[in-house]
C-alpha cells in the first residue's frame, strides 16, 4: 500500500489475563528507515480500563532501532481487542497532524472459562465456542428478545443472569430453555396477552401451569403450535390462575 511506513510492529501481553485482572501490554516498534517524529498509540475497543501509561506517546527512531511502549490495563468485559499501531508523522500548513502509517499489530481476546473469568487468543475462543454447550448463551439477545444468526459475546452475561432469573420459575430448566421461556414471555407481551400490568412472573407461571415445559421439550413444532392456542385461548385479561384456560 501507497504510502505506509516500512517497519516491524509487534503487541504482546506479559500474561493470559483474567477478567479483572491487571496485565501489561507491550508493543515495540522497529521501522526501516530514520523517523524523526514517531507516533506510537494503543487502542482498545471492549472495557478496556487503563491502570497505568499513557497511550499515546511521541519519539524518534532511527533505521533498524527498536523503540518500546508499555501500559497496564483491566479488562472488565469478556470480549476485548487491544491493538498497536504507529506511524511518522509531521504538522501539515495548517497545524494539523499528518501521519503516515505503519501496518499495525492486533489481539483479540474472549474469556474462555466463565468460572473463573480466564481469557484466552480468539482463535482458543472459537474453539471453546464450537465445543461448548453453553455457547447458547451467545446465540440469544436478551435485550429484544430475539436469537442470533452468528454467536456473539455481546449479550453473553445478561443471557446468563436471564437463565439464572428463569430458573427461580423451574429449577429444571436448561440454559436454552431458560432462553426460550424468556422468549416467549416477550411475545406474550407484544401480542397483548393477559393484563397491561401484569408482571413478568405472573405471565410465566402462567406459562408454566399450562404446560409450556412439556411443549417445549416436545420439540419446536409442537413448541409453536402450543403456544400460538395457548395466546388465542388467553387473549384479554386474566383474572386469577383458577381461570387459567
Amino acid at each position: 500500500m501507497a504510502g505506509l511506513l516500512p517497519a516491524k510492529v509487534t503487541l504482546s501481553l506479559s500474561k493470559q489475563p483474567k477478567l479483572g485482572e491487571e496485565v501489561d501490554l507491550l508493543g515495540t516498534v522497529t521501522p526501516e528507515i530514520d523517523v524523526p517524529r514517531l507516533k506510537i498509540r494503543f487502542g482498545f475497543r471492549g472495557d478496556v480500563h487503563l491502570v497505568s501509561g499513557h497511550p499515546t506517546i511521541y519519539t524518534s527512531a532511527r533505521g533498524g532501532e527498536t523503540k518500546t511502549h508499555a501500559v497496564r490495563v483491566v479488562f472488565k468485559s469478556s470480549d476485548v481487542r487491544v491493538s498497536l499501531h504507529a506511524g511518522s508523522c509531521h504538522k501539515n500548513q495548517k497545524g494539523e497532524e499528518v501521519v503516515c502509517p505503519a501496518h499495525g499489530s492486533r489481539i483479540w481476546l474472549s474469556v474462555v472459562d466463565e468460572q473463573t473469568g480466564q481469557f484466552s487468543s480468539y482463535h482458543t475462543y472459537q474453539d471453546w465456542l464450537n465445543r461448548r454447550s453453553r455457547h447458547v448463551f451467545m446465540l440469544y439477545n436478551g435485550i429484544d428478545s430475539e436469537w442470533l444468526p452468528q454467536p456473539t459475546m455481546e449479550f453473553y452475561e445478561l443471557n446468563r443472569h436471564i437463565a439464572q432469573e428463569m430458573r427461580k420459575y423451574e429449577p429444571a430448566l436448561s440454559d436454552s430453555e431458560a432462553l426460550c421461556l424468556h422468549e416467549d414471555n416477550y411475545k406474550l407481551i407484544i401480542n397483548g396477552i393477559g393484563s397491561a400490568g401484569a408482571s413478568d412472573s405472573v405471565r410465566i407461571e402462567y406459562m408454566l401451569e399450562a404446560g409450556w415445559l412439556k411443549a417445549q421439550r416436545a420439540g419446536s413444532a409442537t413448541k409453536r403450535k402450543w403456544l400460538k392456542e395457548f395466546m388465542e385461548k388467553n387473549k384479554g385479561e386474566w383474572k386469577n390462575q383458577s381461570d387459567l384456560n
